[in-house]
């Protein structure tokens, strides 16, 4: 794929977005309330017990659909580390996640409108302002994890 002078621009304008939110999925304070509180506290729960058990007090939180915690649940049994490191590994996980869904969205786009340069378009979706904000940026919680399922649902209905 050749690059223009505007396509050079594009593709480094993704590439510091990116880290910018990489860099801000680093921070040990970066989770969200609703994931300290339900995805993290559910996988810890299930990782501490070694499996996916009934709640014994009919807690309201473990009755929703909780994808999320299963997926954090993995990082949380990976031995030798300490709380910190469990919680970064989940962070890494959904910024993995987020990465296959940029991935997929040229994919999508090509499917879409075929014979384009599509190349670039994952670009956009790191346009949006929202993204960059605590409440809907990468805090470790369930949104992106469900968009990562967003393109495949798409393209199978």
């Amino acid at each position: 794929m050749e690059l223009s002078g505007v396509g050079a621009l594009v593709l480094l304008f993704g590439i510091l977005a990116l880290a910018l939110l990489y860099f801000g999925a680093l921070a040990p304070k970066n989770i969200s309330f609703d994931t300290h509180m339900y995805h993290l506290g559910l996988a810890e729960e299930w990782a501490h017990l070694g499996a996916i058990r009934r709640s014994q007090e009919g807690w309201f939180v473990e009755t929703l659909p909780q994808l999320t915690a299963v997926i954090y649940t993995w990082p949380l049994l990976v031995p030798g580390l300490d709380y910190f490191e469990h919680v970064a590994l989940a962070a890494h996980t959904e910024f993995l996640l987020f990465v296959w869904t940029l991935i997929s969205i040229p994919i999508v786009v090509r499917w879409l409108v075929p014979g384009e340069r599509v190349g670039l378009s994952w670009v956009a979706m790191l346009t949006f302002p929202s993204l960059y904000l605590y409440d809907s940026g990468l805090v470790t919680g369930s949104d992106h994890v469900a968009a990562f399922f967003a393109m495949p649902i798409l393209v199978s209905l």
